[in-house]
């Protein structure tokens, strides 16, 4: 049994209600009936996490930079780190490992598992630290004093804190680590109180030794004689309590008959009462907006996610860290992607250039408003979002400079700007909610820029095609009639649109609040997929869809006529065929010819209205993410964001931020429609449920996609 300080536990068994630390229940008794629980069929924690790890471990890990050492809190069978650890050596070659436990035997334990479960590590690549995790953290930071340290808590273990417990652990963490560092989080999700209890008071009864075994230990540590401990044991009864007010399941032991132990030769007694109860262990359970919000209060940003209903993983980075992968992606982009960064592939956008300095003066004036804006400032504070219908209306912004400043210019302003947010930021003079606004609202013009990028690259390449085009691939014979109909009911019923700041735990933008309680009052049919490139090109080329001025609204018809736009934005039409580009590449359109076609939604209504069908609303599509149907509703929340009917309005209730009030009033004009989900190229820290993206209707350029909806009545046929 590993060595335990006993004054935690004399603190414990002396405070109101008497608890015991859980490091008592992980003697060898004790993790061998931990492996029994997690082969319990009621016990869904680990087999839910592992299989997040087994789906995503190599995009985990993608976030995760080379030469990184990985660094595991309380050491098990290793068998879900094996997991990261084999992605690592996957795409690096080779990987660092570090155990912290204060077992030596664990650590051991871990190590001839890693060993034997992960091709490729070396031993000479693993370190094993004997220690409290914080003193442990300390000490790989010195074998490690450069390196990034990927500090993974698997098991929910931050579960076993309260609320300040774990805010302070974090914190702790996060100074013994030092900003290069960054924490892979596990986390049981709240969920039924039936499924949660029966988790915890399994029918067999393992869970309920596993934790007298941990009292048993307990008591003997302080010197209690092991025959009155066994008599006493026959009236110990074990309980589970599951609060939905502090979302969490509790662990307790109630003595029919008291019980009086004497520490020590002199130790003061400890009286249990009859009827008296100890908590043998806590086990918090979380909602996003308490993941966010212990993320924020220590410090931390998170960066990415993986969650099911059940279970959920998050990447948590430092916040200083966060910022550099943000710029260092930004100059990824244009550096190595953009040529001609005087380019101006959208006419309703400004030339790339304008973006690189755009995105680092806004986040200098939010973080930074006790510093009055220099002129640079002001010239790089806000883009344009023209009408598409009348581009000389438009919202207000900054009058548009003769010339534009040199890329040297701006890449000397966008260097002096991030060293002042960056020396703020060390100084804590910044606010994390202006920090997190600063690294959206970059990361969404990283998406902005992709389209932009993905435009100036088809109009150069239909200006000089390639010699060998990509070529055709054989499709089946009855690929364009695939997935043509809604065929997956959706009954009505409640939702609830929008999320207020605090159920998010973090930064949301003002649109997406304050929660809006409505319903979808009637049955409806959406398709199980989006409408794909394959069905388009049919629409084009069989169908001459943009030919038939029946299934268009007349001034779409009339835009779309008067720019010469007969196929989606981001295809190409050259020698009688089709292209489509992305941002991976050009492709044949029957190579991707099943995936979803990303359109306009002026376009996505024609199609639609072609066929007698219909294009959800914002409430229809949330009433499918709610719902167990989204199982049967592939790609709704990723592969294109999902158009919906419903124009771009706030919430009964909205209150404009007032550090930004513009970033939505401004859109709120009855020519800007809700879209939902993410795309390819969106960053994993925007994907959240709650997010509302928003386009005018004609605009062709977004990576957008749509799908087949009706209602149960009308379910027609094309």
């Amino acid at each position: 049994m590993p060595t335990i300080c006993p004054q935690g536990l004399l603190a414990g068994l002396r405070g109101s209600p008497k608890t015991v630390p859980c490091s008592y229940l992980y003697d060898k008794k004790g993790s061998e009936l931990y492996e029994q629980i997690t082969e319990l069929e009621e016990y869904y924690p680990f087999r839910a996490e592992q299989a997040i790890l087994e789906k995503n471990a190599d995009d985990i890990v993608s976030h995760v930079p080379k030469g990184s050492v990985i660094v595991e809190l309380g050491c098990g069978t290793a068998r879900k780190t094996g997991l990261l650890l084999s992605a690592l050596i996957k795409r690096d070659g080779a990987s660092k490992f570090a155990g912290i436990d204060v077992s030596a035997s664990f650590l051991e334990e871990a190590k001839t598992n890693l060993m034997s479960l992960v091709t490729g590590l070396k031993a000479e690549d693993i370190d094993l630290v004997e220690a409290e995790y914080i003193t442990g953290l300390q000490k790989v930071r010195q074998l490690h004093p450069t390196e990034n340290l990927c500090i993974m808590w698997l098991g929910s273990s931050v579960g076993n804190l309260t609320n300040d417990g774990a805010a302070q652990f974090f914190k702790d963490m996060l100074v013994a680590a030092g900003q290069k560092s960054q924490v892979f989080l596990c986390t049981d999700l709240w969920k039924d109180k039936k499924v949660l209890h029966a988790a915890y008071h399994d029918s067999r009864g393992v869970t309920e030794e596993f934790i007298l075994n941990g009292l048993r230990n307990a008591l003997l540590s302080l010197g209690l004689a092991p025959e009155r401990l066994d008599a006493a044991m026959k009236n110990w009864v074990y309980e589970v309590v599951v609060s939905a007010k502090m979302r969490r399941v509790e662990m307790w032991v109630q003595f029919k008959e008291g019980l009086e132990v004497f520490p020590g030769k002199n130790g003061e007694a400890i009286r249990i009462a009859p009827g008296e109860r100890l908590l043998m262990e806590l086990s918090r359970k979380f909602t996003v907006g308490d993941i966010n919000r212990l993320a924020s209060v220590s410090g931390y940003y998170v960066q990415a996610a993986w969650r099911t209903r059940q279970y959920g993983v998050q990447m948590l980075l430092p916040m200083q860290e966060a910022l550099r992968r943000c710029w260092q992606d930004t100059d990824d982009f244009f550096l190595k992607q953009v040529k001609d960064w005087s380019v101006q592939p959208i006419s309703m956008r400004h030339p790339f250039l304008f973006y690189y300095g755009h995105v680092n003066s806004f986040t200098k004036i939010k973080a930074l408003p006790h510093v009055t804006p220099s002129p640079d400032d002001v010239t790089f504070s806000r883009g344009i979002d023209p009408v598409v219908l009348d581009p000389s209306k438009c919202h207000s912004h900054p009058e548009v400079p003769p010339q534009w400043p040199s890329r040297e210019e701006v890449m000397r302003y966008v260097a002096h700007t991030r060293e002042a947010v960056m020396e703020a930021v060390e100084a804590h003079k910044c606010s994390p909610r202006m920090l997190q606004m600063g690294l959206e609202h970059e990361r969404m013009h990283q998406e902005t820029l992709m389209y932009m990028l993905t435009q100036a690259k088809r109009l150069e390449w239909e200006r000089d095609p390639p010699a060998e085009l990509p070529r055709a691939v054989a499709l089946a014979r009855d690929w364009a009639k695939k997935w043509v109909r809604p065929d997956v009911r959706v009954l009505a019923g409640r939702v609830t649109l929008g999320v207020s700041e605090d159920d998010a735990g973090a930064f949301v933008w003002d649109n997406e609040g304050p929660p809006l309680e409505t319903s979808v009052p009637l049955d409806f049919m959406v398709a199980s997929d989006p409408v794909t490139v394959g069905q388009w090109r049919n629409f084009i080329v069989e169908r001459k869809g943009y030919e038939m001025d029946q299934w268009w609204d007349a001034t779409d018809l009339a835009f779309f006529r008067a720019n010469g736009l007969s196929q989606p934005a981001t295809w190409s039409h050259v020698k009688g065929d089709f292209y489509v580009h992305r941002p991976d590449g050009v492709f044949h359109w029957t190579q991707v010819a099943h995936e979803p076609v990303l359109v306009s939604l002026s376009e996505a209504l024609a199609f639609c209205k072609s066929l007698g069908y219909r294009i959800m609303s914002e409430a229809e599509y949330q009433r499918v993410a709610d719902t167990d149907v989204q199982n049967r509703v592939r790609c709704l929340k990723e592969a294109g964001w999902e158009w919906t009917s419903s124009r771009f309005a706030p919430f009964p209730g909205f209150k404009p931020m007032p550090e930004y009030p513009e970033y939505s009033t401004d859109f709120f004009d009855d020519c800007h429609f809700v879209l939902r989900g993410s795309s390819s190229v969106t960053h994993p820290a925007m994907k959240r449920d709650s997010f509302r993206n928003y386009y005018q209707k004609q605009y062709p350029y977004m990576f957008a996609k749509f799908r087949l909806c009706s209602s149960v009545h009308s379910v027609a046929g094309g």
